[in-house]
């Protein structure tokens, strides 16, 4: 029988944040890429403070609770201080039952904004189970549960 990997990351790396052609050197964008989050299905792991979370920014916030905390960060070499966040390709799926696995959104992009994550070319699962294109949306965090936001519609995940 096969496991479930809760968090995958193509790569994970720190850069220096740019600003047109200036290179900002004290301000570390973590670029993840291919990230692919599996949430249980019993989300009581959010019900416990994120490690490491100590600026409250609720991006940061959203991130940690995708389970990108100081020990995912740590077991790939990479510090957990930053000062923003880029995802290349982003897939969230719930863990349904033991070992089913079903999507809930994805994105081909997404980037650490004020209150969240803003999400590019978005595609959320119905409820029939089809992914349907949103475009851009926000993911974020209310309380101890996500939220995905985008025109015409909501989400709690």
């Amino acid at each position: 029988m096969g496991t479930v990997d809760f968090v995958k990351c193509g790569t994970c790396r720190l850069e220096k944040r740019k600003r047109g052609s200036i290179t900002l050197g004290a301000f570390n964008m973590l670029v993840l890429e291919d990230l692919s989050v599996v949430l249980p299905m019993d989300d009581s792991a959010a019900d416990v403070p994120a490690e490491g979370v100590e600026d409250g920014h609720a991006s940061t916030g959203v991130i940690r609770h995708l389970g990108v905390n100081d020990g995912f960060l740590a077991s790939r070499g990479v510090p957990y201080k930053f000062s923003g966040v880029r995802i290349v390709r982003l897939a969230v799926s719930r863990l349904a039952r033991e070992k089913d696995v079903r999507p809930v959104f994805r994105a081909a992009a997404a980037e650490a904004v004020r209150g969240g994550l803003e999400l590019s070319q978005c595609e959320v699962s119905m409820a029939s189970g089809e992914m349907s294109s949103v475009g851009k949306a926000m993911l974020t965090k209310k309380g101890r549960r996500l939220h995905l936001v985008w025109r015409g519609g909501e989400m709690e995940i």
